[in-house]
């Protein structure tokens, strides 16, 4: 759940076997919206969807939509993918979207990041991103089309990647897992280690896997009272069977509902783990010949990989003779459902049905009325005219066949409700922000704020409830405060808070209300009013006050006055920043106003800061993470739209440097070297945005020193020039070709250079291979890499010539491709002697700067 409660997506597509809606609306979809996560679509075994006709549900299809998914097996992956503008993530697992799967169970997930500085893993969420297009080909959904249209927004789902077969998204919609799974496995399987709830009787999957991989041994660990192995069948010799515990005792008092295999060879390991059990229908057979349809990763490593896990998190007990076992057994459907309910919208006065059917439908009734129906084949399409009807989420309708009939339930996507919920901007506090002619003239903070009165609008939520001073309670904040969070159960019936509070202004409507004017007249009170700490005051104001024991009472009232007003400052200050840096305001924002509100911004909080008072508003570190934030989100608006901002230049870039100085300078008092070194590499990555982004300052950003050197003086920094200018040098990542030659220079080697179709270097020395020689390599090559003039280079060549030649080998080349992350070595001898070629594939830029950074040569080892 806390995954899911993280910031900054969009959209998020998710899958579940069995399924608790209820759930979902009062336990985890508030937190997607309030996220401002509103493109949500649910994925859903269409059979199994029918336990959640009886519940008050109050959000489907006004804030996500459902799809379910029919087959002759049941839908019963687990996955939940997330996308936003620059990053996403993947949860793929075993843990149903019940209370049982997030709370009361013991389930296994495992979570894939993307973002835009870590490509590694993109080819999963590009690989996940495809399994639900798969499962929407089929009777498409035209609201769930809505959210894979805003999908399309997102470049990354469609980049050339180069796939790690160190893991790898497996699903079997049209191949089975075990086709795809034995690439995987090493030749030589030792052992097999097997830990899932479900079998089926006849044990097929074990059978089939002594047969293909032929183990030593096999494992099975199975929990008492809850797995159904058949446990008086005859097994294979080499067939163990273990009680599964673990070494923390809180999973031994859960239901274990994980499913995880680990293949053992000599050199390497393998470990599939999602949705599948341990049966026919999961393993064995696809979804379109019959079978569950399923969802897994497979993950590679070397040998003990994998042991944190297998050794440390579980520990294998003897079966004693109290172990049971339950009767039950994962079987496929024994018939499908008479009608399968596909999706019901309502646009305007119109409610269309769709659903399958295999029997002959002549009449469709709702409310008393008669629907136009048409078809093709089995899937049929029904339109009422509802003008004067209220429809509630979850409805009811009646067909009739020949012979019989059906009544039908069904839910409906109201379709202005969807649109609503989809375009709803929480997070853009301030739309309605305008050009600032008069921003320069602005002498102090009274004059800022009086501006922001007639331009800023926040929402409601933000600071009022209705304008009475009240802040909005979220559902959280209000279960909290009623004392209503409690343990959870598998019947969590009072997790969910009444229907009054389900209303859609707790899903986030937008007031669009301006509520500023108390606010201001309060941040203004400590400017207006005379005030303690203005010291060329404090005399006449000790001259109105009688005795001690009032000027005491005064001073008192005085703080808690004062405290009070900083704390809504800062406020202030926070929801300010979060307006103008929110995804929603990106998208949408000029570059005129963006740059205005982000000068105005700055301007503000330096000053809020540069106020002497004993409760300061901001502490050093807090005050520096606030610009740091704000020079972020402006390199991210830059990467989709050019900049050409007088403010920039004058105003913005010396203050952005003096903060990734900043960080620069309190990085080197950490106690981490991978800290330190992580720090600085994105600090670097900050000052490349910055070139690349909004100005070009490789060669001149000298001339912004003295401004920066002012800038880090009121931080009380106190840095020469020289100690700056260094900073910016040792962390930019990248150089110029000026610079690139001056330092190959100074190695004091003859070279040539080349830079017509590949960027060839020739160089003549004498050799001597061995790890010096490859640190030497990484240091040459992680140079290349750096140099702008060269940044879209793709091949590089290095050619060393051997001078000395008594030695057999005459010249050592390095090629490297940048785009196909291939590495080669070529050794070309004297001799008559046979040349040697070695190649190495995905070694990644980012992989050379860090082995350059680390002095690691063992990239280099093949």
């Amino acid at each position: 759940m806390e995954e899911l409660k993280e910031p900054g997506y969009s959209v998020i597509l998710l899958t579940s076997f069995s399924t608790d809606l209820l759930f979902f609306e009062r336990m985890i979809l508030r937190w997607l919206l309030e996220n401002n996560c509103n493109y949500i679509g649910l994925f859903l075994d269409g059979s199994s969807f029918s336990n959640n006709f009886d519940k008050p549900l109050s959000q489907i299809g006004k804030s996500y939509i459902v799809k379910p998914i029919y087959g002759e097996g049941v839908f019963h992956p687990k996955i939940f993918l997330m996308l936003g503008k620059n990053k996403a993530k993947v949860l793929v697992g075993s843990g149903n979207l019940t209370p049982a799967g997030f709370i009361t169970n013991t389930e296994i997930f495992n979570v894939i990041r993307f973002d835009k500085d870590n490509y590694d893993y993109l080819y999963i969420i590009q690989e996940v991103y495809k399994f639900f297009l798969f499962y929407n080909k089929e009777q498409k959904s035209k609201l769930i089309n809505t959210i894979f249209r805003k999908c399309e927004e997102y470049k990354y789902l469609k980049e050339r990647v180069y796939p790690s077969r160190n893991i790898m998204f497996l699903h079997n919609g049209e191949k089975t897992l075990q086709e795809q799974l034995v690439s995987f496995i090493p030749p030589i399987i030792k052992e097999i280690e097997i830990i899932s709830p479900y079998f089926d009787k006849k044990l097929y999957v074990l059978n089939k896997w002594i047969e293909v991989f032929k183990p030593e041994k096999i494992n099975i660990l199975l929990q008492d009272k809850t797995s159904n192995f058949p446990i008086n069948i005859v097994r294979p010799e080499n067939t163990d069977l273990y009680s599964l515990n673990f070494q923390h005792s809180e999973y031994n008092n859960k239901r274990y509902h994980g499913k995880i295999f680990h293949f053992k060879g000599i050199e390497e390991e393998v470990v599939m783990y999602g949705s599948a059990n341990f049966s026919r229908q999961a393993i064995l057979e696809s979804f379109s010949q019959g079978g569950n349809a399923e969802a897994v990763f497979v993950e590679r490593g070397s040998k003990e990989k994998f042991d944190s896990f297998f050794q440390k998190e579980i520990k294998r007990l003897p079966i004693n003779s109290n172990f049971q076992v339950v009767e039950t057994e994962i079987k496929s459907k024994t018939h499908l459902l008479s009608i399968q309910f596909l999706e019901a919208s309502r646009e305007g006065d119109i409610l269309t049905v769709s659903f399958l059917c295999d029997l002959s439908i002549k009449e469709a009734i709702f409310k008393n009325e008669r629907g136009s129906i048409t078809h093709l084949d089995n899937l049929y399409t029904i339109t009422w005219n509802v003008a004067n009807y209220e429809i509630s989420p979850l409805f009811s309708f009646e067909v009739k066949s020949n012979d019989e009939t059906l009544l039908a339930t069904g839910w409906v996507h109201d379709y202005l409700a969807l649109t609503d919920t989809q375009t709803m901007d929480k997070l853009s506090l301030y739309k309605t922000l305008e050009n600032d002619p008069y921003l320069t003239d602005y002498q102090n903070v009274v004059n800022l704020v009086k501006d922001l009165l007639n331009r800023l609008f926040l929402t409601e939520q933000d600071l009022t409830d209705k304008g009475h001073g009240v802040k909005t309670l979220t559902i959280h904040n209000r279960l909290e405060a009623n004392n209503e969070v409690g343990d959870t159960s598998q019947i969590i019936d009072d997790y969910y808070v009444n229907e009054e509070q389900m209303s859609k202004e707790v899903y986030g409507s937008i007031g669009g209300r301006n509520v500023l004017d108390e606010l201001i007249r309060q941040l203004l009170k400590p400017f207006n009013e005379t005030v303690i700490y203005e010291v060329d005051k404090q005399e006449e104001f000790i001259k109105q006050i009688n005795t001690k024991a009032e000027l005491q009472k005064k001073l008192s009232v005085e703080g808690i006055i004062r405290k009070s007003l900083y704390s809504q400052m800062r406020k202030f200050s926070r929801n300010f920043k979060e307006g103008i840096t929110s995804e929603a305001y990106l998208s949408q924002v000029s570059e005129e106003v963006l740059i205005t509100n982000i000068t105005l911004y700055q301007q503000f909080i330096w000053k809020l800061y540069n106020i002497e008072c004993d409760e300061p508003f901001f502490n050093k570190i807090d005050f520096i993470e606030e610009l740091y934030t704000i020079l972020n989100r402006l390199l991210q608006f830059a990467q989709t739209k050019d900049i050409n901002h007088s403010y920039l230049k004058d105003i913005l870039i010396p203050q952005f440097l003096s903060i990734v100085i900043a960080k620069d300078r309190f990085a080197d008092n950490e106690d981490n070297i991978n800290v330190i070194r992580t720090t600085k590499k994105q600090l670097g990555r900050n000052i490349y945005g910055i070139h690349k982004y909004l100005i070009p300052i490789r060669n001149d950003y000298e001339v912004y020193l003295p401004e920066v050197r002012t800038y880090l003086y009121k931080l009380d920094l106190n840095l020469s020039l020289e100690d700056i200018k260094k900073r910016i040098e040792d962390i930019f990542p990248i150089i110029s070709l000026k610079q690139f030659l001056k330092w190959i220079e100074n190695k004091n080697i003859k070279y040539r250079i080349n830079e017509e179709n590949e960027i060839s270097l020739r160089l003549y020395t004498h050799l001597k291979l061995g790890g010096e020689f490859n640190l030497t390599l990484i240091q040459y090559l992680a140079k290349v890499l750096s140099v702008e003039k060269w940044e879209y280079k793709s091949t590089f060549k290095f050619v060393w010539i051997n001078n000395n030649r008594e030695h057999n080998l005459k010249k050592f080349i390095l090629y490297y491709n940048r785009k196909k992350f291939v590495i080669k070595k070529k050794y070309i001898y004297r001799n008559d002697y046979e040349s040697i070629l070695s190649i190495r594939r995905n070694v990644y830029p980012s992989n050379i700067q860090d082995a350059a950074e680390k002095i690691d040569s063992s990239i280099l080892s093949f």
